[in-house]
């Protein structure tokens, strides 16, 4: 089998909306992590102390307990899933990393020149030091990516390095999380993909393999502050909600076209009413609706085809 990411949503990792939370792993990571992992991660069990993790009281979620019971079950998964002890470290590690840098505030301060700037202040100067080591970078170089930028002049042989607004800083380190959170989410798939065989001769690319589609329902979202992201997100949802809905709401099954399936319909539609109306109608046009009902119908392929006449196949 092999499992396919459509659209991780990693916008949720920085902004949701007032009723949401944000991913179950973290919340997990937070409430079930051991003594031992807690000091090695710097973690403590309250995610309201995180800011990528505070929610407010209208966002529900399981209890401290059960987190700590899910955690297990996840980790559990995993192993089942052949991800070995020290890939799972490296992955909480990563996890507990992007946890630690959403707690770093950066304040705009006047740069030389007199342009806006950005500082990491000294009350932030420890989450940054536990990210930093949990992705085994200095320091020094996050505060930095994070506070400046650099621009190329000249074809690229001339580099300059400028400083950052506070809100660019954010946007910058929020992108770097999300950047962590897409890696981290992309690797585990690919520790699956491997075990279960995605990728063998026949396995994943054979026509006559049974597949099984999940889809997570999706819809639109009007967040208080719409980035660029999520009018891609809320575009693809938009268009995936008229194209899907239709066949899965309906139990459509088969691999015709929905024109098809409108033919067919409009089709027993003109043979309910020249059976109806026979009476009235002459032989000549009695057969020549006959013959417009059998081209447009075909064998049976689903729901809306099972009663449908075992006629020639034009449209199959």
């Amino acid at each position: 089998a092999r499992i396919d990411s459509y659209l991780l949503e990693r916008s949720r990792l920085v902004e949701r909306s007032e009723v949401e939370r944000n991913f179950h792993i973290l919340y997990q990571l937070t409430a079930g992590a051991s003594p031992d992992e807690r000091a090695i991660l710097d973690i403590s069990a309250d995610a309201q102390a995180y800011t990528y993790l505070r929610t407010n009281s209208k966002a529900s979620g399981p209890s401290l307990a059960i987190g700590a019971h899910d955690f297990k079950r996840t980790r559990e998964a995993m192993s089942t899933f052949a991800v070995g002890d020290a890939q799972q470290a490296a992955v909480f590690r990563a996890l507990a990393a992007l946890i630690h840098l959403g707690n770093v505030e950066l304040e705009a301060v006047n740069a030389a020149g007199g342009q806006d700037g950005a500082t990491v202040p000294p009350r932030s100067a420890e989450p940054l030091k536990r990210a930093a080591e949990l992705m085994r970078i200095p320091a020094e170089f996050v505060a930095d990516a994070l506070c400046t930028r650099t621009i190329s002049a000249g074809g690229g042989a001339d580099l300059a390095r400028l400083p950052q607004s506070a809100s660019a800083a954010r946007s910058v380190r929020d992108a770097l999380a999300k950047a962590v959170y897409g890696a981290v989410f992309d690797g585990m798939l690919m520790r699956v993909n491997a075990s279960l065989g995605a990728g063998a001769k026949g396995a994943a690319d054979d026509d006559a393999a049974l597949r099984l589609g999940i889809l997570d329902m999706f819809g639109f979202e009007n967040l208080p502050t719409n980035s660029f992201e999520q009018l891609l997100i809320n575009y693809a949802n938009e268009t995936l909600q008229v194209l899907a809905p239709p066949s899965l709401l309906t139990g459509a099954t088969c691999h015709s076209t929905t024109s098809h399936h409108a033919r067919y319909r409009s089709a027993r539609r003109t043979s309910r009413r020249t059976s109806s109306s026979s009476s009235k109608l002459s032989t000549r046009r009695r057969a020549s609706r006959a013959r417009i009902f059998a081209s447009t119908t075909t064998r049976p392929c689903c729901a809306h085809c099972s009663t449908s006449p075992p006629v020639r196949e034009p449209y199959a």
